[in-house]
């Protein structure tokens, strides 16, 4: 967790934008906007997961926000023998008081086309995450398994909801009493 990124201002700014995604002002058509916890069809009023993919792409005056630009700074920074560019961009809400309000285990590149299709055998990635409201592990905050990434292996993924045109999420299994899941607790603004 790096604390403290994004002053309180700017934290609240890019807050007021997300806030019109989920109350629905900015419009996402089709799966775009949808509950990554349940399956599609669902009605908004019982989701539980607010998934908000490509927000830049439905409300253009986002684009190269102050959280981008330290974003890729920062990736430039981890990976400096690397090209590396924004490649996705996705709001998340887990609703308050919902219980299967989960982002399920996986790995990033299991959403991702194969190899093959990209032409391109790369590991190399970045994926950051902001925090509008504080995370602990009472409210959801982030886990990961310890040297997961070090084999450079992806895991089995399966869809979630019985296939991908049932639902948007995929998932792998974790077994946490035998890997080691750490929690990423992090205040607002931070990373």
């Amino acid at each position: 967790t790096i604390p403290d990124v994004l002053t309180e201002s700017e934290t609240e700014e890019l807050q007021l934008i997300f806030d019109r995604f989920v109350s629905g002002d900015i419009k996402v058509p089709g799966r775009d906007f949808c509950d990554m916890s349940q399956s599609f069809g669902t009605p908004y009023d019982e989701w539980q997961l607010v998934n908000c993919m490509l927000p830049t792409r439905y409300y253009p005056p986002m684009k190269g926000n102050i959280y981008e630009r330290l974003t890729a700074s920062m990736a430039r920074q981890l990976y400096p023998e690397s090209y590396m560019v924004k490649d996705y961009d996705q709001l998340l809400n887990k609703r308050p008081g919902k219980s299967e309000a989960v982002f399920s285990y996986h790995q990033d590149m299991g959403y991702w086309p194969s190899s093959e299709v990209l032409g391109v055998n790369l590991t190399d990635t970045c994926t950051f995450s902001l925090a509008l409201d504080d995370s602990d592990e009472a409210n959801g905050c982030l886990r990961y398994v310890a040297g997961s990434g070090v084999s450079k292996t992806l895991r089995p993924h399966v869809p979630l909801k019985g296939s991908r045109e049932e639902g948007h999420a995929l998932c792998i299994e974790i077994d946490e009493t035998k890997e080691n899941v750490n929690l990423v607790p992090a205040k607002r603004g931070s990373i």
